[in-house]
């Protein structure tokens, strides 16, 4: 398989910007110390978004993301897969895993224990409006060329299993929404997700609720069990792209982005997901976030933050880039904020993050190289990753 040198990569795509999209953050932040940005994949002249990273049983990386794109809303774009054999520091080139007729996006991906891969991810069709069509005129032969039939059939959130290690892929199963890095795995082997909206066009799922489903056969079908309430008088359409993750003491802890204040939300389950406490506001500017239990119990909260508008902000939380923080006690409080990547413009985000071991984790987002990005030409994004650690003799 042919193997991509990121530092040569990285090279050549900042060589297209005379102002760089994306640049090293602060180098030390209190007891971690934060590497410098590499490109692991990049197409040229193609959009590549939304990615998703594990650290496999066997150390080996896997990222899913949708790539082959020419545009953030466009029809051709494909689930990919890249895998790195030694802690992220070169990468496979891409496979495609899903190639449907419409836009599939939005990648996440778990291990279970046996070693089966199961994939979560969505096709949507909002780019089939009068806007977008009169910016990319060359859509329209191809939403022409998907019937009402295809497009009722394919369209929504879906999860696919692997046991050949990524090769081969089962028949999609619909799970019960949106959520852009998918499901996690619960001590009990269950699958839980928290999406929303699983109709494919933002005008359809804006009003839908913030669901909670299962699955007890390793991701081959999905039951609907709960859904999350929301503060009253707060719209729903506020409320997008949730993600789920089981905390030490066995509770369930969901973010959800909010378009009100631009806030995280959070909600917890201490019943398996059968009741959710209604969603609260907490002093995270940013979103979405992605979650991860870490080996001492702790979780971890990567997100992005784009431009914030309002007079609600201070300065560090109008500071623009890729952001984690740490909570010690099962998300009752997040501790203080570590930038992982600065940010020159607003086309990014939506990071994950693996834990490596030793203290040592690697994120991975999407990010545009170019800072001065024109929207009508939106092919100059890549799959970015950094490394990051716990300096030597930091206290826990």
């Amino acid at each position: 398989m042919k193997i991509l040198a990121a530092t040569l990569i990285a090279a050549a795509a900042c060589a297209l910007s005379a102002e760089p999209g994306f640049e090293r953050a602060p180098r030390v932040q209190g007891e971690f110390e934060i590497g410098e940005p590499k490109v692991v994949c990049r197409q040229e002249n193609r959009y590549l978004g939304w990615p998703t990273v594990i650290r496999r049983r066997s150390g080996e990386l896997v990222a899913v993301f949708s790539g082959d794109r020419q545009a953030h809303l466009c029809p051709f774009g494909k689930v990919q897969m890249i895998r790195s054999g030694d802690s992220g520091e070169t990468w496979s080139a891409p496979e495609t895993i899903v190639n449907s007729p419409l836009d599939d996006r939005d990648a996440g991906i778990v291990e279970l224990p046996d070693g089966s891969l199961v994939l979560f991810w969505f096709n949507s069709w909002a780019y089939d409006t009068e806007k977008i069509l009169k910016i990319y005129p060359e859509f329209k032969a191809h939403t022409g060329d998907v019937s009402k039939e295809d497009r009722a059939r394919l369209k929504g959130s879906f999860s696919a299993v692997s046991n050949s290690d990524g090769r081969k892929w089962s028949v999609p199963a619909r799970t019960c929404g949106i959520a852009p890095h998918g499901g996690n795995l619960l001590s009990d082997g269950r699958l839980l997700i928290v999406g929303k909206g699983a109709g494919g066009n933002d005008d359809i799922a804006k009003e839908m609720a913030i669901l909670v489903g299962e699955s007890r056969d390793g991701g081959r079908s999905w039951k609907t069990i709960s859904k999350i309430e929301i503060p009253e008088g707060d719209k729903i359409s506020d409320y997008w792209e949730p993600h789920v993750v089981e905390a030490s003491d066995g509770s369930l802890v969901a973010h959800i982005r909010c378009h009100k204040d631009s806030r995280v939300r959070q909600s917890v389950s201490r019943d398996g997901g059968k009741t959710w406490s209604v969603a609260k506001r907490l002093e995270i500017v940013g979103f979405p976030s992605h979650l991860l239990r870490l080996s001492d119990g702790s979780l971890l909260a990567t997100y992005s933050r784009r431009a914030v508008k309002g007079e609600d902000f201070s300065p560090a939380e109008r500071s623009v880039g890729i952001f984690a923080r740490f909570s010690e006690n099962n998300g009752a409080d997040w501790g203080d904020e570590i930038q992982i990547c600065k940010s020159n413009c607003s086309d990014m985000g939506y990071p994950s993050t693996a834990e490596l071991g030793g203290g040592k984790f690697i994120t991975v987002f999407y990010h545009n190289f170019d800072a001065n990005f024109w929207r009508k030409k939106q092919k100059c994004t890549g799959i970015i990753a950094v490394k990051w650690q716990k300096q030597a003799g930091a206290s826990k």
